[in-house]
């Protein structure tokens, strides 16, 4: 009895010793520092925060992972898994209809408050709301009147989803036959993480805004060997505000974002600096004795877009002044394509035509234009990506994750031109104009591409632009409440995008769910997620940003929502698939793959089924050694001094 209780008491102190395991080094003084600065090019720059609008740019993808989770995540094959979501079960007594209760685990917001079932309730609704125009609506359409809420039928507190308490989420849905897998793989995106109402409504709202004032506290833990570890959270804004100025844009100023993910923005500034840190709160107890690391390892992911461009960043990391490189200069790809870790991303590159414009009016200049693209060379020059054979990417599931949509469809599109093809569907097509502009993000990958696009269809007679568009540029708004003008640093791309300003624009077309109805449903009236026209006397519902409307292609998708069967279902997606790329109104071009290079000090790194890379457990080697380095740095006086 007494070996077995010898015995029992080891494996406990073991259990507690591998607990309290920590990556942290100790200073000087024997303290724990709070751990590795990684510097890094993490990506092209981002303006925007906001999940549910700004995903039109592979960028943001790769951020967003980083800020935000969701109920589930997918593991690496592609089936889902319990992320914020502690359980479930179906609530056998609901009156309201078929509907199930989630169970929360115990996380925090970035400020320490609790990650609540109110978080999401407010999120959800906000994207189904017929003013949000975001086309990932459609992927909560299962839930009860979230449809109608979206076309303006029926207001937004007749959705069915709802708070029972802080932990418990209760969702009803519109019929018993919703396929809950596929609902947890679609709450696995990107734009279905919970948000913070008083965050956001705080910046709706400005004239009943109190002075904001900026508050640090730290945190005191202790380890099992008496060491204190501190964290600091800043709470709250500058006291410098201006309301009038921030609107409702709290998704684009660093201090004005809290997130749940694993890190959170710091800095993001005109100056260049991107900062991202780990949340102290990100599953972590902090009345436990736990490490800061427990859950997030690296304290900071720091990236000085100042540095310069993408191969200026790469002669840097040569030089290890930073240790990643997730945005690889063009003419570099090659040299680096066996050295680069490669993920493949549900992401399409794409040209969406805007069919109100005249030249485009006619689907036979769509598919012309798209004849006329060799998109075999476009993946050559892009290093990685391959060529778009559908606007369904490989990765996204056919009846079920085990099965991939675009390996059992065919193949839509020649990877490679067909330049007589295009000049005959041209024959006979009478145009007032043939002068048109491409509008791009202002990057080398987009505006390379862009620059091919021009050459080949200028050789079918038209004549191309590119407007390149910088993503911080500073546009005109205007304070409705006052009808005052003012400026506004923003997102100038999603500004063109959203208002549809543009005749054929350069998007990198994000697969919000691994479920492709959600891709091809936008394209269908009131499918598109962009709502209803509230003050139109029949609250006229509002079209995809292309304007595509196609009453054969809507039939289409309204029978694959309500079928019930997947194998019909999926039938009905292909042929939906099929239509739209017959109909062209967005040209897919190739599918993108995420590629990066670290220095062999960091180990860790993970890819996400999505394609994003994951940086929760990434460690770097005696990074104490590159601290003290740059002390000693920071210390030694310059020439000039």
């Amino acid at each position: 009895m007494k070996k077995i209780l010898a015995l029992a008491m080891a494996l406990v102190l073991l259990a507690t010793a591998l607990i309290g395991c920590t990556t942290l080094e100790k200073d000087a003084e024997g303290n724990y520092d709070r751990g590795a600065v990684v510097k890094m090019y993490l990506t092209t720059e981002v303006f925007n925060f906001d999940p549910q609008i700004a995903i039109n740019d592979d960028a943001m993808l790769q951020i967003f992972s980083l800020l935000y989770e969701g109920l589930t995540k997918l593991d690496s094959d592609g089936d889902w898994e319990k992320a914020i979501m502690d359980d479930y079960e179906v609530n056998e007594d609901d009156r309201d209809g078929y509907s199930i209760l989630i169970d929360l685990k115990d996380t925090k917001w970035t400020d320490g408050r609790t990650v609540q079932a109110n978080d999401f309730v407010f999120a959800w609704k906000r994207l189904v709301n017929p003013n949000s125009r975001s086309e990932a609506a459609s992927l909560l359409f299962d839930i009860k009147n979230a449809r109608k809420i979206n076309q303006g039928i029926v207001s937004i507190d007749d959705m069915g989803v709802s708070a029972v308490d802080t932990y418990t989420l209760k969702v009803t849905f519109e019929n018993e036959n919703v396929d809950l897998d596929r609902f947890f793989t679609n709450t696995s995106s990107i734009a279905l993480v919970p948000l913070r109402e008083d965050v956001i409504t705080r910046f709706m709202y400005p004239d009943v805004i109190p002075e904001i004032t900026t508050v640090e506290t730290t945190e005191p833990v202790t380890d099992a060997n008496g060491n204190v570890i501190t964290e600091e959270t800043t709470i709250g804004e500058p006291a410098e505000y201006d309301p009038v100025e921030y609107g409702d844009y709290w998704a684009r100023r660093a201090g004005a974002i809290v997130t749940n993910g694993p890190f959170t923005v710091k800095v993001n500034d005109e100056a260049g600096e991107l900062r991202l840190e780990r949340s102290s709160y990100y599953y972590r107890d902090t009345e436990k004795n736990e490490y800061l690391d427990k859950y997030v390892i690296p304290y900071r992911l720091v990236t000085d877009y100042s540095n310069g461009d993408a191969k200026a960043q790469l002669e840097l990391y040569n030089n290890e002044g930073i240790f990643y490189v997730g945005n690889l200069p063009l003419d570099e790809r090659k040299n680096y394509e066996d050295d680069a870790e490669v993920s493949d991303m549900m992401v399409t590159h794409s040209y969406f035509f805007n069919t109100e414009n005249p030249i485009f009016a006619d689907a036979k200049v769509r598919r012309a234009l798209s004849l006329a693209l060799d998109r075999e060379h476009i993946a050559d020059l892009l290093t990685f990506a391959a060529p778009a054979v559908g606007v369904i990417p490989e990765g996204a599931f056919d009846t079920d994750y085990k099965s991939d949509f675009r390996e059992e469809g065919e193949d839509l599109i020649a990877p490679t031109a067909d330049e007589a093809a295009a000049k005959e569907l041209l024959r006979g097509v009478k145009l007032d104009s043939k002068s048109f502009s491409i509008t791009v993000r202002n990057n080398e990958a987009d505006i390379a591409v862009a620059e091919y696009a021009k050459s080949q269809w200028e050789k079918l007679g038209f004549d191309v632009e590119i407007n390149k568009v910088t993503k911080n540029e500073v546009v005109e708004r205007t304070d409705t409440s006052t009808d005052t003008p003012f400026e506004y640093v923003m997102d100038a791309f999603q500004e063109l995008y959203d208002t549809r300003d543009f005749d054929v624009i350069a998007v990198d077309m994000n697969m919000y769910s691994p479920d492709p109805f959600n891709a091809l449903a936008q394209f269908a009236g009131d499918f598109s997620g962009n709502g209803a026209d509230m003050l139109s006397e029949n609250i006229d519902i509002n079209l995809h940003v292309t304007g595509y409307n196609n009453d054969k292609y809507i039939e289409i998708i309204e029978k694959a929502y309500e079928a019930t069967d997947e194998d019909e279902r999926a039938a009905l997606l292909h042929e939906a698939e099929k239509l739209l790329v017959d109909d062209m109104p967005v040209c897919p071009v190739v599918t993108l793959q995420s590629a990066y290079i670290a220095n062999d000090i960091l180990s860790g790194i993970k890819t996400t089924y999505y394609g994003t890379t994951d940086f929760k457990r990434m460690k770097m080697k005696d990074y104490m050694d590159y601290k003290e380095e740059e002390t000693e740095m920071a210390q030694t006086p310059s020439d000039e001094e």
